[in-house]
């Protein structure tokens, strides 16, 4: 079985909001994932004139415990500028494998259906 690595990416962004990101749970055989699917919030023209046709921004997805506590992971994904929305080009690429924890660890921490929020910032 392949061995999946997870590269956890904070970076400083340009962003001057916080806007909702669409994101799933999904696993694989051996893990447990977060798929980011784009921006779901709106963008005002002005903010949008900040970015370029294309650059990384930074993507926070918090996890509710059982407990009640919130966990949160990072990453960073690509972007392309189309019309007044960003998007994310890559989407098959733009996730966070939770490979520190078993997919049972998983289901113990967060339970089988966890509360997920992301957002870019």
């Amino acid at each position: 079985m392949k061995k999946l690595f997870t590269i956890l990416l904070l970076t400083l962004s340009s962003f001057s909001f916080a806007t909702d990101i669409g994101c799933t749970l999904g696993t694989t055989e051996e893990a447990v994932y977060i798929k980011f699917s784009g921006v779901v919030g709106k963008i005002t023209p002005k903010d949008l004139k900040n970015y370029g046709d294309k650059g990384k921004i930074s993507v926070t997805a918090e996890l509710t415990t059982k407990s009640g506590k919130i966990k949160k992971f990072y990453s960073s994904v690509d972007y392309k500028k189309v019309g007044e929305r960003l998007e994310f080009p890559y989407v098959n690429l733009s996730k966070i494998y939770l490979d520190t924890m078993t997919k049972k660890e998983f289901k113990e921490i967060f339970g089988p259906l966890p509360d997920l929020k992301c957002y870019a910032s």
